[in-house]
């Protein structure tokens, strides 16, 4: 069963973001679409729009007090509601419960709230829709493992930056316009073979897999090259390192300060595991990291003395002492998703075991 997550805005997409990967976690018999996210450049988004909800099932639209009047997300809401019936349509509504929503499209939708009781009742109800259910008992249990840490990402998104970056935050338009432009001159370069420019070409494609704060692979490379590598059978691990208190970093020094650090550990990260086979940001302070080359207990080991290093790195060079926690997956050749899903665990298990350490998946 696939469920559609749509989002308008940085916020509400970090929380789509985290919400698909908590419930693919939890209600383990559905895919999930990220709107604008999962449309690759080059698409027609109204084409690959159209397709998806011809596998949809269930919409959840990310709902803030700022986005409801988005045109983009009532654009969606109104399409979902023409294909599903409103009952399949469902406002999550961010930090304010959905009696408060302002009159207009996405008020006429049954929503819930953020909260534990409003997503645990999204997570019953997408349960019961499946096929072929869990039982509940059991659903409820990996609900109770994920939502920690689906609650503090939710927060960390919700706090957001202070004044002064929100102004220099660029809208959901203003991405997909960016990325738009970014296609065309890329086309443009290499349909004009009289004045092609062909490093400016690369320069264009190169620009579209890179994070612009680190300068590390971004999330769409790591899965192309992840994906890649399972279609050729090819066994490779992957580790997720995560930065341990980094919300305390932001709220103490200060976001800049926060990017600065980022910046660093990217650098240490790029520097010290330089027998990876990609590092990508995956987001936030989430770094992704591929090997094809080495078995899992050798990566721990790789992962435990950087880990171990981290925290002089930063303090040599004027930040604050950050830890971090890393989960690695196993080696077996297996779709990413599972892949993804254990090192994301045995991750999480390692926070929960007193940070600062890198665990294997079981």
């Amino acid at each position: 069963m696939q469920v559609f997550i749509s989002w308008s805005g940085s916020v509400s997409r970090e929380v789509a973001e985290n919400l698909a990967s908590f419930l693919r976690h939890v209600v383990r018999r559905i895919d999930t679409f990220l709107s604008t996210q999962d449309i690759d450049a080059g698409d027609r988004w109204e084409a690959k729009l159209s397709d998806e909800l011809e596998r949809t099932h269930h919409a959840i639209v990310c709902v803030t007090r700022d986005n409801q009047t988005s045109p983009w997300l009532n654009y969606e809401a109104g399409a979902l509601s023409k294909r599903l019936g409103r009952a399949k349509v469902i406002p999550y509504t961010l930090g304010f419960p959905p009696s408060e929503m302002q009159s207009g499209p996405l008020s006429r939708f049954q929503g819930i709230e953020n909260n534990e009781a409003g997503t645990w009742s999204l997570v019953r109800d997408l349960n019961r829709a499946v096929s072929s259910p869990d039982e509940e008992s059991f659903v409820r249990e990996d609900f109770d493992y994920w939502w920690p840490r689906l609650q503090e990402k939710m927060s960390e998104a919700l706090a957001g930056p202070p004044e002064a970056t929100k102004k220099n935050t660029p809208t959901d338009r203003e991405l997909l316009l960016e990325m738009r432009r970014n296609v065309q001159q890329l086309l443009s370069h290499l349909g004009n073979r009289d004045g092609v420019d062909i490093h400016a070409a690369i320069d264009v494609l190169e620009e579209a897999l890179r994070d612009p704060l680190t300068n590390l692979a971004n999330r769409r490379a790591f899965s192309e090259r992840a994906s890649n590598l399972s279609a050729e059978d090819t066994p490779y691990v992957i580790a997720i390192l995560d930065l341990d208190h980094f919300k305390q970093i932001n709220d103490k020094w200060g976001h800049g300060r926060g990017d600065e650090l980022l910046v660093l550990v990217a650098s240490v990260i790029n520097e010290q595991l330089s027998s990876a086979d990609i590092v990508a940001r995956f987001g936030g302070d989430e770094f992704d990291v591929i090997y094809q080359s080495k078995p899992p207990e050798a990566v721990i080991e790789t992962l435990t003395e950087f880990i171990a290093a981290l925290p002089t790195f930063a303090e040599n060079a004027g930040f604050p002492s950050i830890t971090a926690s890393a989960g690695v997956s196993s080696d077996r050749i297996e779709p990413t998703e599972l892949k993804l899903r254990d090192a994301d665990r045995a991750m999480y298990q390692a926070k929960e075991e007193g940070r600062a350490m890198a665990k294997l998946a079981d």
